[in-house]
């Protein structure tokens, strides 16, 4: 008696296999200086992407008095890109802190308001980065752009990727999303990253169940165990 058999799949040959232009975002990358830990592994990452025949670039986040630092990245491979990013500095007074707490508030929850306050000087500095990646997103045009681990310190750089509708993702190790906020304003932008991800990879069980209790959608987390 002839037995049918199913065909085989044939893996996609190689040359018509769609490519992906990455764009990672890290911002405590050490390079060679500290080897293991978050840097180690969105390095392998980037580089397991380039194995695949996919093109990355990865914009390393540096204060701009870290020369030392910022030196070392430009001495690096050539897809490792410094981004300088200067804190929006906030008044000594305790009246001065609390009013640009609640404009950091308003320029999360409300774009009108958010297009009227990176016109002010509160906002210079943050707003001199967004501009320098946005022009940066322009000329690579990447099909995928991933926050390497949860840093609310990069929130100006997530408003401006919702504000012209471009997904993000962000891969979260644990101990990022675990941080709790102490101040109103640091609440909101935390929750604001992460409720905006298109999708979030979680490195575990535990680390899924932290991110659960932002009520994000469960569709959007993603079990991925580091390999």
């Amino acid at each position: 008696m002839t037995t049918l058999r199913r065909p085989t799949q044939l893996p996609i040959p190689e040359a018509r296999r769609e490519r992906d232009h990455y764009l990672l975002i890290a911002s405590d990358w050490r390079s060679t200086m500290q080897p293991g830990g978050v840097p180690s592994y969105i390095k392998s990452l980037a580089q397991g992407f380039m194995n695949l025949g996919d093109t990355v670039k990865m914009l390393a986040v540096v204060q701009p008095d870290e020369s030392a630092h910022l030196h070392l990245i430009k001495q690096f491979e050539p897809w490792v890109i410094p981004l300088e990013l200067i804190d929006d500095s906030k008044p000594a007074n305790w009246l001065g802190r609390k009013t640009m707490s609640f404009l950091e508030i308003l320029r999360c929850v409300s774009p009108g308001c958010r297009r009227a306050l990176e016109k002010a000087s509160f906002f210079r500095a943050s707003t001199e980065a967004i501009t320098c990646f946005e022009c940066f997103l322009s000329r690579e045009k990447p099909t995928a752009i991933v926050f390497g681990h949860f840093n609310v310190k990069l929130y100006a750089l997530a408003l401006s990727l919702l504000e012209h509708q471009r997904p993000y993702g962000i891969i979260a190790h644990g101990w990022d999303v675990r941080w709790v906020p102490t101040s109103r304003n640091d609440f909101v932008k935390k929750e604001t990253m992460l409720k905006g991800a298109s999708w979030i990879a979680a490195n575990s069980c535990h680390t899924k169940s932290i991110l659960d209790m932002w009520r994000i959608p469960t569709e959007r987390i993603k079990i991925i165990h580091p390999p």
